[in-house]
């Protein structure tokens, strides 16, 4: 899967989920396979794709939480400055929603991962993940949604 944000593989096997979807032990998902909820470690910026991301249960210290996934519509490319400010525009919404307070006010940052045009042309790939992380590599532990952090 190619991204705007790339990451790099972490963990080996694959993460498991209990009957409700929470994840249960760690290992690796594809972006794709991504909830809202879920947890992962920090990824390396210099990979381009995102078929393993480090899952982990929130419960064990973590450097980031999905709180949106949503996905652009269209056929064609709308280019890397609409996918940036869709993005944008729709976390920082969904932020509030989910950590209960609004990103300026809040201790938190975010940011997303969203398709390149290759992934958009050739996977027909169009989901945005919206993901907070703590300040100054801060680790969390537990989810933040609700915190008002």
């Amino acid at each position: 899967m190619l991204l705007a944000f790339a990451g790099a593989v972490l963990a080996c096997g694959s993460a498991e989920r209990d009957d409700s979807g929470r994840l249960i032990s760690s290992g690796n998902l594809d972006v794709e396979s991504m909830k809202v909820g879920d947890c992962f470690q920090s990824l390396h910026e210099d990979i381009l794709t995102l078929d393993d991301v480090p899952a982990v249960p929130c419960s064990e210290p973590h450097d980031n939480e999905v709180f949106h996934i949503f996905s652009i519509d269209g056929q064609v490319w709308p280019g890397d400055e609409e996918v940036e400010v869709k993005a944008f525009n729709t976390c920082i919404d969904a932020f509030e929603v989910y950590i209960e307070v609004a990103w300026p006010e809040s201790q938190l940052e975010f940011t997303w991962f969203s398709p390149t045009q290759r992934a958009w042309e050739q996977l027909d790939y169009r989901d945005i993940v919206c993901f907070v992380f703590g300040p100054s590599g801060q680790r969390l532990v537990g989810s933040v949604k609700g915190t008002s952090q």
